[in-house]
């Protein structure tokens, strides 16, 4: 090993609890960057992959009720590719031990069971069979979590009438990836379930024989959803209808894609508050070891070591820090967006959900962390190429002191001396000032944030209770 390398590492081991606080630190945000950047790298590719595999229209359509005669008008009109007409209502389904009953979605499928859009990919069983009219497929996330299997019964009520239905299968559908009852703005996935039944058995039930009330689009490659909405209320304001929407406004979607922009916002947020407070801490270090080892670089220059090669060094230690602060993250990051992959895979149940933390995530992460230490160490660094030997191996040379803003309004008689030497020493040092500030202000805000939503809720409850329904 050369000189300057065996000085570094024993720099290092001489400061390893400073080294070892901002390679936490450091750590922390590459932490952050990671488990929610491959978090939301696994959301978004089984996002697509789920709805490419099973269908998923571009816009949905709810109407009152419409002759199956009209499904040739919908599929002619401009920027429509492919159209599915179907049976879809709200039904209860009356289980024991629940003081709430579940809504159910009843909605009709094919006799193959196949759906042009939006299909319904098995979990277990298999689809029912045509003409039986008691064989349904029910949502699985729904029946795990009631311990519901195929070949169980499960009574519902449809338009007033108790019928009991066989599960013949468990299944998912991207339209479903978070149910919410038909019409309503609130989302409660635990208490709807989703039963899809043939589709002549379905409209028989819901008295919609030859004909149907919702209706699903794909739309032509380049096809703007805009005029297609507009065309098909036109078409169907005659019978009933509500409005059509596109995807991103499908209810489910709307969840899944607000989620996704959640991520995304963490992943860029979080990891900039620990780097910024890692690159304020590199530039304390750093400068206090430049003031520690005036001497030590006076030398190092004097015997021949060029200004490049003595910043270098310095440069090297800041590097060490990012590399040990990046193997902490990668190991915590791995771990810990596997955890939170998890947890949006049992909200969302998305089917081809795999947790990969890629080397480019990685690379990302390390370079981002290298840039915020090079920014910290910068000035410790221009200060080390501009230190002249001779110079150097004198003591610093006294600070000039003259009046500041406390003294030249006269204040300095009403606060103690420890009070001026502090206000002085904040004014001398805007910058470090303004960044312990910001350091302070992010600490803070992140506190608040993450404890609003607890308060948020306390507060709407004592509203909604207490208030509104006493």
């Amino acid at each position: 090993m050369r000189a300057l390398e065996r000085k570094l590492l024993r720099d290092v081991l001489r400061m390893r609890g400073q080294v070892l606080t901002v390679a936490l630190v450091v750590g922390s945000g590459i932490t952050g960057f990671l488990a929610l950047r491959s978090s939301h790298a696994a959301l978004s590719r089984a996002r697509t992959t789920y709805y490419d595999a099973e269908r998923f229209g571009d816009v949905f359509a709810r109407l009152r009720r419409a002759p199956n005669a009209l499904r040739e008008r919908v599929e002619l009109l401009p920027g429509v590719e492919r159209a599915y007409t179907r049976v879809v209502d709200q039904i209860r389904i009356p289980l024991a031990g629940e003081a709430q009953p579940p809504v159910g979605i009843l909605v009709s499928i094919p006799p193959s069971g196949i759906a042009p859009l939006n299909g319904v990919r098995l979990e277990q069983g298999r689809y029912p069979e045509p003409g039986r009219a008691e064989e349904v497929v029910l949502l699985a996330r729904f029946a795990r979590r009631r311990s519901i299997a195929p070949g169980d019964t499960l009574a519902v009520v449809v338009k007033g009438v108790r019928q009991v239905l066989r599960i013949v299968g468990l299944g998912n559908s991207p339209e479903y990836v978070y149910p919410a009852q038909i019409g309503s703005a609130s989302l409660n996935e635990e208490g709807t379930a989703v039963i899809w039944m043939e589709e002549e058995s379905a409209a028989a039930a819901l008295g919609m024989s030859g004909a149907f009330n919702d209706v699903v689009l794909g739309l032509s490659p380049g096809a703007a959803p805009g005029a297609v909405i507009a065309e098909i209320d036109v078409l169907l304001e005659p019978y009933g209808g509500l409005g059509a929407v596109e995807r991103r406004r499908q209810s489910s979607n709307e969840i899944l894609e607000g989620e996704l922009a959640q991520l995304r916002s963490y992943a860029t947020t979080v990891p900039l508050i620990f780097l910024g407070v890692s690159a304020f801490l590199l530039n304390i270090v750093l400068s206090r070891l430049v003031e520690l080892q005036r001497a030590e670089i006076a030398t190092l220059k004097a015997i021949g070591y060029s200004d490049r090669a003595v910043a270098l060094h310095y440069f090297g230690f800041v590097s060490l820090i990012v590399l040990l602060g990046t193997a902490i993250g990668v190991a915590a990051g791995g771990w810990l967006g596997r955890g939170l992959t998890g947890v949006y895979g049992d909200s969302f149940n998305l089917p081809y959900l795999e947790h990969r933390l890629t080397l480019p995530m990685i690379a990302t992460g390390a370079l981002a962390s290298l840039a915020a230490a090079a920014a910290g160490a910068l000035s410790a660094a221009r200060r080390i190429m501009r230190l002249a030997p001779a110079e150097a191996m004198r003591p610093p040379a006294p600070t000039v002191y003259r009046p500041l803003f406390v003294d030249r309004l006269g204040l300095q008689r009403f606060i103690g001396t420890a009070w001026r030497m502090v206000a002085r020493e904040l004014e001398r040092r805007p910058l470090r000032t303004a960044l312990s500030a910001i350091g302070i202000a992010l600490s803070m805000g992140t506190l608040i944030v993450g404890r609003s939503l607890f308060d948020s809720i306390d507060r709407l409850l004592e509203v909604q209770f207490e208030t509104a329904m006493r």
